[in-house]
């Protein structure tokens, strides 16, 4: 096999191999929080209601809900775009696969059977870019309109 198709596999399944770690592990630190949350609760049952101990034990449940929620409502949102990222890295291997094969056939019909599965993935590739970029956009515009107006505010 030449390089020009190598290449793309390789990158492509690094692709795969740090998507899957990052969602193992994301898996599993959420899981964490979740089973120190439920054992901080069964603690402060135990422990006396009107101590200052406890109300800070009760604020640090309280905070590590918060970002438990604030996760999953981070993962609703960015998931699909992940799905996205991946089928457009999966697109992309194909036409770079594609396109070497196209450089190393003479004009015929080879390369024009080639050609009618290159060209339209060629045009999905930048609308699933496209569109990649347009979900970024609207997750990250509120945030960044909200540090706009920290930063400028009067």
């Amino acid at each position: 096999m030449s390089p020009a198709i190598i290449v793309p596999l390789i990158a492509f399944g690094g692709v795969i191999v740090t998507q899957i770690f990052g969602l193992v592990i994301n898996r599993m630190n959420a899981n964490d929080l979740r089973s120190n949350i439920d054992r901080d609760i069964d603690i402060i049952r135990r422990l006396d209601p009107d101590a200052a101990v406890t109300r800070r034990l009760a604020a640090h449940v309280r905070n590590n809900i918060y970002t438990v929620i604030s996760r999953d409502k981070r993962r609703s949102r960015v998931m699909p775009g992940l799905r996205k990222s991946f089928i457009g890295f999966a697109i992309t291997a194909a036409v770079l696969v594609l396109d070497s094969w196209r450089d190393h056939h003479p004009p015929g019909d080879v390369k024009d059977k080639i050609d009618i599965v290159f060209w339209p993935l060629f045009v999905l590739m930048f609308i699933v870019a496209a569109s990649v970029l347009l979900d970024t956009w609207r997750i990250t515009r509120p945030s960044a309109v909200d540090a706009f107006k920290r930063v400028f505010r009067k």
